[in-house]
């Protein structure tokens, strides 16, 4: 499940087809009811955030306090919110737009059970 919105959608809907992932992947949107989001993050196995910049990982920290670990890129923002190896992982590459999901190839590891039990 993928929440949120921006102009990226299109995109992330065009991979989705490419990759044949409708039946796997949703497109949540935006989620304005607290429950909603709540769940969302309980539910998850993992949080992904890739930002090149960020000012402060709400999104990180609320899900830490959901439990569920988080995948993110390595900025003062997310290093706020993540303790690198204990509620998640944080990506040491340098980020630019153009490789801003490098984050993501973390996902496997951040989601095998010793990742999820600390």
């Amino acid at each position: 499940m993928i929440v949120g919105e921006g102009f990226e959608r299109p995109t992330l809907e065009a991979v989705i087809a490419e990759v044949d992932g409708r039946d796997w992947v949703t497109l949540a949107g935006r989620l304005d009811d607290d429950g909603l989001l709540l769940d969302a993050y309980r539910t998850a196995w993992v949080v992904a955030a890739t930002s090149v910049a960020e000012g402060f990982g709400m999104t990180l920290t609320e899900a830490a306090a959901c439990g569920t670990p988080a995948v993110a890129s390595d900025i003062a923002g997310h290093r706020d919110a993540v303790v690198d190896g204990v509620s998640g992982l944080l990506s040491g590459a340098r980020l630019t737009w153009s490789n801003s999901c490098a984050p993501c190839w973390a996902i496997p590891t951040c989601t095998s059970d010793s990742v999820r039990e600390r």
